[in-house]
C-alpha cells in the first residue's frame, strides 16, 4: 500500500509541474503575439510616415526640377529657403544654393557652379537692372566665341528665324525659295520668281517638295537640301511633290550666268575666270583651258578673285586636270579624315598664275592653296580670310541655334587653311582705285 501511495504522489507532482509549465508557455505565446501585433502596427505606422515624407520630398524635387528648366538660379534660391541655406553675401548665398542643389540632384560641374554664382551676383548686386534674356543669350554666345573660330557662332531664336529665311532665298539662279516643313516631311515653296526656271517648270508657292531626283528630303536640314539642289544647278532635275502634286522637271541649262569666262590675251596667255565652283564649273574650266591651248596659249592665268566657292568635287576636277598623281586635299572631321581627293598622273605643265583677293572663299581658297603647296603656280593678289571650314546648323531646344564648324579642308601636307589664317599669296599686289586691273597686269608681265 505504501509503495502505491508514493507512486501516486510522484505522478501528481509531475502533472502539476507540466500544468504550470504549459501555463507559462501559453502566457509567453500570448505575450509574443500581442507584442508582435503591436510591433507590426508600429512598423507599419513608421512605413506610412516614411512614405508620406518621401512623397512630399519627391513632389518638392519635381517642383524644383521644373523650376530649374526655366531659371536655375531661382530654383537654387528655392532650395536654400526650404533647407535653411543662406549667407550674408550674394556669393555666399549662391554657394549655399548650389551646395543644397547638389545634395538633391548631384553636384553640378564647376563651370555650372561659376555660371550660377555669377548670375546670382549680377541679379542681386548690379546697379543696373539685369535682363535675364540677355544673360541667357550671352552665355552660349560666349561659349561658341571661345572656340576662336570666326565661322562658328550662336544665334538667338529671332536670329535663327531670320537666318532660315535668308537660306531659303539662296536659290536665285533657279528662282524659288523654300522653308523646312517638318510636319509634312519636306520643304514648302514660299516664293517663285516670275520667268525663272522654277516658274517655267510649273513650281508654285505652297507646294511641298518631298524629293530631288528620287532622293528623299524628309531627314534633310536646310543646308543639306541646299547642297543637293546646288549640285543640280546647271542641269535638269526632278522634284517629287507631296499631296498628289506630281513630279516637276526643272531645266536650269538655259539662261544661267556662265560660271567660267575665258579669253586669249595679247601676250599669248590663256585667261580663265572662274566665278564659282557650282555644279559643272570644274569641267567648264578645263574645257576653257583646252580651247585656249588649241588657240596657241603658252601660259595660264586662273582668276579666282571674288569666287565664293561651291562644291569640293568641282574644285577637284580642275586640280586633277592641272596636277600630277598625288593627294589634292582631304576633308577632316572631329573623328579624323573622312574623305581624300587624289589626282591621276595626267597633268598640265605650263607657267601658271592664280589670282586671289579678300573675296576668294571656301573651295576657291582651297584650290589656290593646293596649287601653291604643290609649287605648280604662282599665287598673286591679296591674302584671303580662311573661310575653308564646313559648317552645320544645330537647332537648340528654345528655338535658338548654333552655326558650328564640324569639318574642314586640309591641304596635301595637312594644313588647315582656316587655322592658318587664310592663303597668303606668293606675291601680294593690291588694285588701286583706278580702273586698271593691276593684279592681272602684274601676272601677265610675270608670265612674259
Amino acid at each position: 500500500m505504501k509503495q502505491n501511495a508514493s507512486s501516486t504522489t510522484s505522478v501528481t507532482s509531475k502533472g502539476t509541474v507540466w500544468i504550470v509549465l504549459s501555463g507559462i508557455l501559453a502566457l509567453l505565446l500570448i505575450g509574443s503575439v500581442v507584442f508582435g501585433l503591436n510591433a507590426g502596427n508600429s512598423y507599419r505606422a513608421e512605413l506610412r510616415s516614411l512614405a508620406q515624407e518621401n512623397a512630399q520630398q519627391a513632389q518638392r524635387i519635381r517642383s524644383l526640377e521644373a523650376e530649374s528648366e526655366s531659371d536655375p538660379v531661382r530654383a537654387g534660391q528655392l532650395v536654400a529657403r526650404q533647407t535653411g541655406c543662406g549667407s550674408q553675401s550674394a556669393g555666399g548665398r549662391a554657394e549655399g544654393d548650389i551646395r543644397r542643389w547638389g545634395e538633391l540632384f548631384g553636384n553640378p560641374d564647376p563651370e555650372l557652379e561659376l555660371l550660377l554664382e555669377v548670375e546670382t551676383v549680377l541679379d542681386e548686386r548690379s546697379l543696373d537692372p539685369v535682363d535675364k534674356a540677355s544673360l541667357t543669350a550671352a552665355a552660349p554666345a560666349s561659349m561658341v566665341a571661345s572656340l576662336n573660330d570666326p565661322w562658328s557662332y550662336y544665334m538667338t531664336a529671332d536670329e535663327y528665324r531670320a537666318y532660315q529665311l535668308s537660306v531659303s532665298d539662296d536659290y536665285a539662279d533657279i528662282g524659288f525659295s523654300i522653308v523646312k516643313d517638318a510636319a509634312a516631311g519636306g520643304f514648302q515653296v514660299i516664293s517663285v520668281d516670275p520667268g525663272s526656271p522654277a516658274s517655267l517648270s510649273g513650281l508654285r508657292p505652297g507646294m511641298i517638295i518631298r524629293a530631288v531626283d528620287g532622293v528623299s528630303l524628309t531627314d534633310y536640314s536646310a543646308e543639306d537640301a541646299r547642297a543637293l539642289i546646288r549640285s543640280k544647278l546647271n542641269g535638269k532635275f526632278v522634284l517629287d511633290m507631296l499631296n498628289g502634286q506630281g513630279r516637276i522637271e526643272v531645266d536650269c541649262t538655259n539662261g544661267n550666268a556662265e560660271a567660267v569666262n575665258c579669253r586669249l590675251e595679247k601676250t599669248g596667255a590663256a585667261y580663265v575666270q572662274i566665278h564659282n565652283f557650282e555644279a559643272g564649273s570644274g569641267q567648264a574650266a578645263v574645257d576653257a583651258i583646252e580651247s585656249l591651248l588649241r588657240q596657241g596659249a603658252g601660259c595660264l592665268v586662273i582668276d579666282l578673285r571674288n569666287n565664293a566657292g561651291g562644291l569640293p568635287s568641282e574644285a577637284a576636277v580642275l586640280l586633277d586636270y592641272l596636277l600630277p598623281a598625288g593627294r589634292l586635299f582631304s576633308v577632316k572631321a572631329r573623328e579624323g579624315e573622312i574623305s581624300v581627293a587624289e589626282s591621276d598622273s595626267m597633268n598640265l605643265q605650263i607657267p601658271t598664275c592664280v589670282l586671289i583677293n579678300t573675296g576668294t572663299f571656301g573651295e576657291a581658297e582651297l584650290c589656290a592653296a593646293v596649287l601653291k603647296e604643290w609649287g605648280w603656280a604662282t599665287v598673286m593678289g591679296e591674302p584671303t580670310f580662311g573661310n575653308t571650314r564646313i559648317q552645320e546648323t544645330i537647332p537648340l531646344s528654345d528655338g535658338s541655334a548654333i552655326r558650328l564648324s564640324t569639318k574642314t579642308y586640309l591641304t596635301p601636307i595637312g594644313v588647315d587653311i582656316c587655322a592658318a589664317g587664310g592663303v597668303v599669296p606668293d606675291l601680294i599686289v593690291y588694285n588701286s582705285d583706278t580702273s586698271a586691273d593691276e593684279q592681272l597686269m602684274t601676272a601677265l608681265r610675270l608670265l612674259g
